[in-house]
């Protein structure tokens, strides 16, 4: 795949420069476009890699997308050719799909007032773009949704160029909300607990050998205590210890079965192979599954292995007493997801 390289210039400001090998093989020479802002590299990478790694048809070097025929060959209406992209798209969960047709449905909505009544997949503008990103930041969203349904409707957009229904993409130069501005609405640093703040909320959670209260619970039963009525259960303790623990996803701890585990090996660690997924309603559902169904981890790099301390261990060894190999780890009171 391609990737970008960003380097600092002398006078301080940045250039990105998208590499890749022609044709995607070692034996293809490297090839190379620099662009001044981030996200048209990034653009810019998404049509190579379409492409297989290959320059994009009517891309002349250094000077981006020409065409001889710059009219569209046909005009499409862009509520239904995208929704049709969507539905065809490959490798996404039935979730995903379904979050992205509700995403095609609100970028029609947004799109028509700015682009007209006529709104079609070869009408849209760069000016029709860069209006679109105002008026969602004038609404109050946040930068990362911003940046979530431009990204699709780069996507949707740049499969127009490839089919020959338009001469460009308007998206590629857009430059979005910055993620990270002391000014970006709803994004804020992220705060972690301390070791004493944690151990406080598990202490809440039940008692056990590390509080006064050592011994008086039992699995599944909220003992009192002279705090008074703590907030959960011995297994809600151990959810969260291992939580804190591991790093895992909810979706992952609630999915881990006690085949994953592998607490006597010489180096204790637990194998992420599945998490829970949303099984939408409608055209997208999953039949003969319920509400949530087990399926893939939410990445390639998701699927991986971890080390477990002792105290991680301990914590599992306790979950998993008198389980089956193909049962959950940690459950709900009554034994399910």
């Amino acid at each position: 795949m391609a990737t970008i390289k960003t380097r600092i210039q002398r006078d301080g400001t940045r250039s990105h420069r998208v590499v890749w090998r022609e044709g995607g093989t070692r034996a293809g020479g490297w090839e190379s476009e620099t662009f001044r802002h981030k996200t048209e590299a990034t653009g810019f990478r998404r049509d190579v890699d379409a492409a297989g790694q290959h320059w994009p048809d009517i891309w002349v070097k250094g000077v981006g997308y020409v065409t001889a025929h710059p009219e569209p060959v046909t005009e499409v209406p862009f509520l239904p050719y995208a929704r049709a992209y969507v539905r065809d798209l490959t490798g996404i969960t039935p979730a995903t799909r379904h979050r992205y047709d509700r995403q095609v449905l609100a970028l029609a909505q947004q799109l028509r007032p700015i682009v007209g009544e006529d709104l079609a997949v070869a009408n849209v503008e760069e000016i029709h773009v860069r209006r679109w990103v105002n008026a969602r930041e004038a609404a109050g969203a946040r930068p990362k949704t911003i940046a979530n349904y431009h990204g699709l409707l780069y996507m949707i957009l740049a499969a127009a160029v490839r089919a020959g229904l338009r001469p460009g993409n308007p998206c590629a130069g857009t430059r979005l909300p910055d993620r990270y501005s002391p000014d970006a609405t709803g994004d804020r640093d992220a705060v972690f607990l301390t070791e004493t703040q944690f151990a406080l909320v598990a202490r809440a959670m039940f008692p056990t050998s590390d509080c006064p209260v050592a011994g008086r619970g039992r699995p599944g039963r909220r003992p009192r205590s002279a705090a008074g009525k703590h907030a959960g259960t011995v297994e809600d303790r151990w959810l969260v210890e291992a939580a804190v623990g591991t790093g895992l996803r909810w979706s992952e701890l609630t999915a881990l079965q006690v085949q994953d585990l592998e607490l006597d090996a010489p180096v204790a660690r637990l194998s992420v192979k599945r998490a829970w997924k949303r099984n939408p309603l409608g055209e997208f559902t999953v039949l003969g599954a319920g509400a949530f169904y087990l399926g893939k981890p939410k990445s390639k790099k998701s699927r991986r292995r971890i080390t477990l301390s002792p105290a991680v261990v301990a914590v599992l060894r306790r979950a998993v007493k008198g389980k089956a190999p193909g049962g959950l780890v940690f459950t709900a009171p009554q034994g399910a997801r």
